[in-house]
């Protein structure tokens, strides 16, 4: 579940309309929490400036807007992303958001996710763990059994785990 703390100094002002809690959100007159959408347990958070992302561990992806309070949940296979799963997310220099899940790479550029084909970029398939993303554009991704991969030009490439010293490919 995905919560948000309310601050209380952008509530509207007296006479305007507040923005309508989405249909089935509990809400408590005392208290400061919100619920925005339920997607199991989070397993990561990431702000790009404007909006907050959460990956769940079974309900996709959460954007929320703290400025509007809106958000979107996306979830696969129907918006894009190569699995519900969500291990990490990140944010790239151009501001493109970048997701790991139990099925590959996923890729946000601001009007939709796109699953990271390995038949087409060479991205790594199956479970990937972790997901950073470099100063000089890079997206780093490290997998179950498949080892690390970086992304470098739109295309994949496996780092071998020995050049840098690592025991084997789970990372």
């Amino acid at each position: 579940v995905v919560y948000v703390i309310r601050d209380p100094s952008l509530d509207p002002e007296p006479g305007s309309s507040p923005t309508p809690a989405p249909s089935g959100t509990p809400q408590t007159p005392l208290s400061p929490w919100t619920t925005l959408a339920s997607g199991d347990q989070v397993r990561t958070l990431v702000s790009d400036g404007t909006f907050v992302w959460a990956g769940t561990a079974a309900g996709g992806i959460v954007r929320w807007s703290p400025t509007s309070g809106s958000f979107s949940q996306y979830l696969a296979p129907q918006d894009g992303l190569r699995s519900n799963e969500v291990h990490g997310i990140a944010v790239g220099v151009a501001g493109t958001v970048w997701a790991a899940t139990a099925r590959g790479v996923s890729r946000f550029t601001g009007l939709a996710w796109s699953a990271q084909q390995s038949d087409v970029s060479g991205a790594p398939d199956g479970p990937v763990r972790a997901i950073t993303a470099d100063s000089s554009g890079q997206v780093w991704v490290g997998t179950e059994a498949g080892g690390l991969h970086m992304m470098q030009s739109g295309r994949w490439e496996t780092i071998p785990p020995e050049s840098l010293g690592l025991q084997g490919n789970w990372i």
